[in-house]
């Protein structure tokens, strides 16, 4: 069978020669391609790949090279059309034989390979060392370049046809919060003007209420309540002491009211004294809150709890008596 195989070459030589004079390139690469596959080292074969890949400008080879691929597929029912040349008598018939049959109906190339009465094809097909192909480290980058491309450009299709999609409910953000209406200026203000506050006054410690409310012990910070109309209460509970206030707050508004629960006793002096640093003459009469006091009165220093009208002296020692 090995001794047909130069026949063979031969046939697509010639046939290749004249796809280059049609100026039929993308043909003549394929069976360059084939008879690299054939007869690698045929010197022939190298001149005919050579030829083909330098016989046109540099923009036709590229449009060549861009559908090898084509022409690879084809090469298939290329090689059984020469095989089935075997028989012939000349290497010119051949070539005619093969011409014919280079482009034809793949239909009817696919039945040639398929024939079982082509013993020789066969054959030959059944030769691995005969038909291997060696594909052209350039020729197999640039289908490989070209396969990239297109594999690119349908993902490009995709991606495009994916984003011009009406978005579904799955595409929203789980976490998204429906958007709030910003609150309106006047509206915050007026909420702040809806308050005011209260301060309390007293002469000495109560609890506090407003509006019977939970009572706290006085203390000089204000007390924030809502505008309108407030009963304050100032009471000294288990001493039976206390004092009611009303008053009106207005938005925004202070207001302090102030009260005693202190009495008011006379003291009288039966020596020269002072009380809380105010000097006082012998046989004077005073007028005190009922409170504790510092008195010095000469030598001697004491604080007092005043609470009911007395004699201030310092026998038997100092007091109010």
């Amino acid at each position: 069978m090995k001794t047909k195989l130069p026949a063979v070459v031969a046939a697509i030589l010639t046939t290749a020669e004249r796809a280059i004079a049609d100026d039929k390139l993308p043909r003549a690469m394929a069976l360059a391609d084939r008879a690299s596959a054939l007869a690698p080292d045929d010197p022939a074969v190298g001149a005919l790949i050579q030829k083909v890949t330098e016989g046109n400008k540099s923009t036709q080879r590229r449009r060549v090279l861009a559908i090898i691929g084509a022409g690879a597929v084809l090469a298939g029912g290329v090689t059984v059309g020469a095989m089935k040349l075997f028989g012939g008598a000349s290497s010119t018939s051949n070539a005619a034989v093969l011409d014919d049959t280079i482009g034809s109906n793949p239909s009817r190339d696919d039945a040639g390979i398929a024939s079982p009465t082509d013993a020789d094809a066969v054959a030959l097909i059944a030769d691995a060392s005969l038909i291997a192909p060696r594909e052209d480290a350039g020729l197999v980058a640039v289908r490989e370049d070209a396969a990239r491309v297109a594999r690119r450009a349908d993902a490009g299709l995709v991606a495009m046809a994916a984003d011009a999609g009406v978005p579904s409910h799955r595409d929203a953000r789980p976490d998204a919060a429906p958007l709030v209406p910003p609150v309106d200026a006047a509206v915050q203000l007026a909420a702040v003007e809806a308050f005011g506050a209260i301060v309390v006054k007293n002469d000495t410690w109560c609890d506090v209420s407003i509006d019977s409310g939970a009572p706290s012990r006085i203390s000089s910070k204000p007390i924030k309540v809502p505008v309108g109309h407030h009963v304050v209460t100032c009471a000294q509970p288990g001493l039976g002491k206390q004092w009611t206030r009303e008053v009106d707050v207005a938005a925004g508004g202070v207001v302090t009211v102030a009260g005693a629960l202190l009495g008011t006793v006379t003291v009288t002096l039966g020596i020269d004294a002072s009380i809380d640093g105010v000097a006082h003459r012998r046989g004077a009469s005073i007028q005190l809150k009922a409170n504790r006091y510092e008195v010095i009165a000469g030598d001697g220093k004491a604080f007092l709890d005043i609470r009911v009208s007395c004699t201030l002296r310092t026998t038997p020692e100092l007091g109010c008596y």
